[in-house]
């Protein structure tokens, strides 16, 4: 349990679900009856990673604890050096000298929901680092401002459907199909619209999953229940529209996509307000299904009218804009203008390189992209080096008998 929410072992922390909640109760009792000892502290934890872990990214109190990762040349020993300050965050933490079977660590216990800002990394010597990191306050802009939003974007709905739809955010599709599953097919008329909803959610899982032929299949369904209850041209049928044409599209059925796409398009145009971030999305998607087409003109137009839309509708740091940098660039680079498109394939780089570790396959990709643009321009040894950057991450994020 110590290990799962650290290696993002969701099954785990979902199972021992009860027991989070009950640990989370009694740090808020224990902080509660320490309200004494609520002052500026400085805390440390020793903490093994390995080298790619780190690289994406005390001392004498904690160093006992780790010397003993050094003998493991393939990690790096990161001490955690914490301030915390209970007048800035009301995040409960317990002191356990009292309750620990090891009394002499001193240990202190940190609710699952706290958020520590890097303030600075220092390299002390041999595998050893220092990581200083600083209790965030409940007023921290940057961290409501991507809480907000990441939390409309999972959603309202019954507790099992906003941790079905967290799933989907975490990539987690087996757990995200058992959650949704479990809750489908009621035969309650009343139930109709939730019904539709889980079929989408269900269809969204195979479709991530490539199992294109049984998510159209739950499209079909929800559309049948959602054509039996709605306008032909009513609002909630363009996401419906847009997702058949998303599976289209991967099977390489670009017209029958397109003419989905076109559907959506229509409907939302008549019934959400100019700037709409669904408008976005399916301007985004059109222009992707123009860019397989080798409509390429077509593409950027449709790109730089999502850009211009989620410019007013996202924070700067939002992960998406990495994408949509990035398809700009592809249209840029399709259409012969490989100054431009370098710019846009940069900047998505900047953007993955915060959110991204650095082993992810998606920085390889960047990096085979700013590769190929330098090799076009003639600038070989640039070339060579992101493509090294590039070989690099696949050799270890890849399976060897990967294309």
């Amino acid at each position: 349990m110590n290990r799962a929410p650290r290696s993002q072992d969701i099954e785990t922390i979902m199972k021992r679900g009860f027991f989070i909640c009950a640990l989370y109760q009694q740090i808020s009792n224990i902080y509660n009856k320490q309200s004494d000892r609520h002052k500026e502290i400085t805390v440390y934890r020793r903490q093994s990673m390995l080298l790619d872990d780190f690289d994406s990214l005390d001392l004498n109190v904690s160093i006992q604890f780790a010397v003993r990762a050094v003998e493991n040349p393939k990690v790096n020993t990161v001490l955690l050096q914490m301030t915390i300050d209970p007048m800035k965050s009301s995040v409960p933490f317990a002191y356990l000298e009292e309750n620990s079977s090891y009394k002499y660590e001193n240990e202190i216990l940190f609710s699952m929901h706290t958020v520590f800002r890097i303030i600075d990394v220092h390299h002390t010597q041999d595998q050893y680092w220092l990581v200083n990191l600083s209790l965030t306050s409940d007023n921290d802009p940057t961290l409501k401002v991507l809480t907000d939003h990441f939390r409309k974007e999972i959603g309202s709905g019954n507790p099992l459907d906003r941790l079905g739809s967290l799933m989907l955010k975490l990539g987690e599709f087996n757990q995200a199909e058992e959650i949704f599953g479990t809750q489908l097919n009621s035969k309650n008329e009343k139930t109709w619209c939730s019904q539709a909803h889980l079929n989408h959610q269900l269809a969204y899982v195979y479709s991530h999953k490539d199992e294109y032929t049984a998510a159209l299949s739950y499209y079909k369904k929800a559309l049948e229940m959602e054509l039996n209850y709605v306008a032909e041209d009513g609002s909630s049928l363009a996401p419906t529209y847009n997702n058949i044409a998303g599976v289209h599209h991967s099977m390489g059925e670009y017209s029958l996509a397109l003419s989905f796409y076109k559907k959506a398009l229509e409907i939302e145009q008549k019934s959400l307000y100019a700037d709409h971030p669904l408008l976005a999305t399916t301007y985004n998607n059109l222009g992707s299904v123009h860019s397989s087409m080798g409509d390429y003109a077509a593409a950027l137009d449709f790109y730089k009218k999502t850009f211009a839309m989620r410019e007013k509708s996202l924070p700067p740091n939002h992960p998406d804009f990495g994408s949509i940098y990035n398809n700009i660039g592809t249209a840029y680079s399709s259409l012969g203008d490989d100054q431009t498109a370098l710019s846009y394939y940069q900047k998505t780089l900047e953007i993955q390189e915060k959110i991204l570790p650095s082993t992810h396959v998606d920085l390889a990709i960047s990096y085979g992209n700013i590769d190929t643009i330098h090799s076009s321009i003639g600038d070989h040894l640039k070339a060579l080096e992101f493509h090294e950057k590039s070989l690099k991450i696949r050799e270890i994020s890849l399976p060897s008998n990967h294309p």
